[in-house]
């Protein structure tokens, strides 16, 4: 503990998801009431001892669906408020998916006391809403997504096609606001931004909905490939290759397509493993779809081992993880693999296409062993977001303007986001800051330490807090997960 630290008077807290309401507080939030006098003195800070999580997550759900939009003053200064919360499926299969959910909500929203075929005022079904709202009539909106695709143009080529931005427009100046609780925005790119009187507004790249639901694979390589062949390379191909090498370390030519020796500039000939459909994109809903197919390719080239490899895949759910065997024989022959294509043929091919991402191992080559495992978490569902972050978020700093705390995206408010502190999801479990002046949060300026200086709270008026949690992603935290923080109040 730093010398900062040294002499600090403490009150711990201990928060605790076993302690919430079954009734009342459904997304993970414990709400607690303080007596009057438990402290002696207004609280300066606090800091984070520990956070533990048992986490369960999906894409969407009750926290990460809902936003606000204002209507800018009509010709008659009438402004309208409406609660945005988009309809979602169970499944939401990719972003386009997702910006269709969103427009529909804006426009279902606004129609819902606008009818834009009339000119007359219609009546709302809402008696404390002015009815004066025929001024709005045309008032429409859309919502469009852009996929980003990152080509980095040498050696080691990869398309990264998981990111998009999400566009919202309107035809005529609105307000959007994503500064509240269960804001849709961090899933959209917009963080917890307030935009104020804007035709149009741009959100910052984000992982594509589609990532957390499927392995997108495209092999444009096989294009025509019984006919004309395509070059190896293609700069489209993504999740499709891999090659593979015989006990010699030698690389094995692909069966369908070994290229033309001598003619690599020209015809370098396709990965030794190339999977997919000639040109057309898929989509792996489970992770076993892409893996049966890599293990069926493997086996193809069983013939290039002595003994014949026998190669055998499994996948352990527990640390999401890849390992490949080959269990040909009573003794069988070692093999390899790469993803490093630049290596191979003096470097006349791209490393396009590369599956080591959603396999978990680097963009390297792998040779003279029997067996492999991945080095880290595969890059697939759940796990696309690699540096996720668990947010321990509370109304204690609703106004509280410190500048420790960091929101999220472009316009975001401080105030709004009430994020106290932020926990790398990977380290969740049984966390302990090892610097603890990185978790620590001043709260001079908090409604809650001046109630205790000025002495608001008592028996019939207490202090209360709500603590809940929530992901850097702008994924939904389910309400089972099961979770504590232990927090020091510091004088």
């Amino acid at each position: 503990m730093s010398s900062e630290n040294v002499g600090l008077i403490r009150q711990n807290l201990l928060i605790s998801s076993a302690n919430k309401s079954d009734i009342s507080n459904l997304n993970n939030d414990i709400t607690l009431l303080f007596p009057s006098k438990i402290f002696f003195k207004p609280p300066t800070s606090i800091q984070l001892v520990s956070f533990d999580i048992k986490l369960e997550i999906s894409t969407f759900g009750n926290t990460n669906n809902h936003f606000l939009i204002t209507l800018n003053p009509d010709d008659l200064g009438n402004i309208r408020n409406f609660n945005v919360v988009p309809h979602f499926n169970p499944f939401i299969p990719d972003d386009l998916t997702l910006a269709a959910v969103v427009e529909a909500a804006l426009n279902c929203e606004v129609t819902e006391f606008i009818n834009p075929s009339l000119t007359t005022k219609v009546p709302s079904p809402n008696p404390d809403v002015d009815t004066d709202l025929d001024t709005y009539a045309g008032l429409t909106f859309t919502c469009v997504h852009t996929s980003i695709e990152i080509i980095v143009d040498n050696y080691k080529v990869e398309q990264d096609d998981s990111t998009s931005i999400y566009t919202i427009t309107a035809t005529r100046p609105v307000k959007l606001q994503f500064d509240v609780k269960d804001s849709i925005g961090p899933i959209l790119g917009f963080g917890n931004g307030v935009y104020d009187n804007v035709i149009s507004v741009e959100g910052t790249s984000v992982q594509s909905i589609e990532k957390y639901n499927s392995i997108n694979g495209l092999n444009e390589s096989r294009l025509l490939l019984d006919t004309v062949p395509q070059p190896f390379p293609n700069y489209n191909d993504i999740n499709c290759k891999m090659e593979l090498y015989d006990s010699s370390n030698n690389r094995i030519p692909n069966i369908d397509h070994p290229g033309t020796p001598g003619s690599y500039d020209t015809d370098p000939g396709d990965a030794t493993v190339s999977l997919g459909p000639a040109g057309t994109g898929a989509f792996y809903k489970n992770i076993w779809e892409i893996l049966e197919l890599i293990e069926t390719e493997m086996n193809r080239y069983s013939a290039s081992f002595t003994p014949a490899a026998e190669f055998r895949i499994s996948y352990d759910y527990g640390c999401n993880k890849v390992t490949m065997t080959n269990v040909g024989g009573t003794s069988p022959a070692r093999w390899g693999f790469s993803f490093d294509f630049s290596v191979i043929d003096d470097g006349n091919r791209l490393s396009s296409g590369s599956m080591h991402k959603s396999l978990g191992f680097n963009q390297e080559t792998y040779i003279g062993q029997t067996t492999y495992t991945s080095l880290f978490k595969t890059r697939t569902f759940g796990n696309v977001f690699a540096d996720d972050y668990i947010l321990l978020c509370s109304d204690l700093i609703s106004n509280n303007s410190d500048r420790n705390v960091i929101g999220i995206s472009n316009g975001n408010s401080v105030k709004s986001n009430n994020i106290l502190f932020a926990i790398p999801e990977t380290l969740s479990s049984n966390f302990s800051p090892s610097n603890i002046e990185n978790y620590t949060l001043n709260i001079e300026s908090s409604t809650f330490s001046i109630g205790y200086k000025e002495s608001i709270f008592d028996a019939s008026n207490p202090a209360e807090l709500n603590f809940y949690i929530r992901l850097l992603s702008g994924r939904h935290v389910q309400s089972t997960a099961q979770w504590s923080a232990l927090i020091s109040f510091t004088y």
